[in-house]
């Protein structure tokens, strides 16, 4: 007969959990088939040896396990010193751009502030000086203004672009040398 019964309907079948038009299917098909019956005692076997198994009581916890094998994992080797000052350098690189974003708009929103403070007139002498020294080109310094932000943005979105290269690389190259050492087990 070519049509086997399927593992999973034996499985089931060893384990009583077949009804009524499965189980006469495969009751009637154990009858004729020897390739069959043959699995169906394979898996008494199989129990069987299941059952004469240590249990689990005797493993070892998982906990216990990862500990293992962490003392048995070769120790990292540490970086130079240089190198962890570069790294921790360019990883404060995004820090300095939005410190310096930040100082440069405040000095645009003061400037505007005491230009529109001393034409309004108030705030005495003080604030007029100031605003004219502030005063000129004011069509300049927005254009200045947006020239920085575009570059602090251009620089930001530079660094992170290559944060992700230089991430997504190291995870390549872990996953390199796991398989490798995988390989060498």
């Amino acid at each position: 007969m070519n049509n086997h019964i399927k593992d999973a309907w034996l499985e089931a079948y060893y384990d009583d959990e077949l009804r009524n038009g499965q189980l006469r299917r495969v009751e009637k098909h154990l009858i004729t088939c020897t390739e069959c019956r043959t699995k169906l005692e394979n898996l008494g076997a199989l129990t069987a040896i299941l059952q004469e198994s240590p249990g689990a009581e005797n493993l070892t916890s998982p906990s216990r396990f990862v500990a293992q094998v962490g003392l048995q994992l070769p120790d990292r080797p540490s970086q130079p010193t240089w190198q962890r000052v570069i790294v921790t350098v360019w990883q404060m690189v995004p820090v300095g751009l939005i410190g310096t974003w930040a100082f440069v708009q405040t000095i645009f929103i003061l400037s505007a502030l005491f230009i529109v403070i001393g034409w309004l007139g108030l705030g005495g002498e003080l604030v007029s000086s100031i605003a004219g020294l502030s005063t000129g080109n004011f069509q300049q310094k927005i254009l200045l203004n947006l020239a920085l932000t575009t570059l602090t943005g251009i620089f930001s979105l530079s660094w992170l672009a290559s944060w992700w290269v230089s991430r997504s690389n190291g995870k390549e190259q872990n996953l390199l040398i796991k398989n490798r050492e995988i390989h060498k087990i």
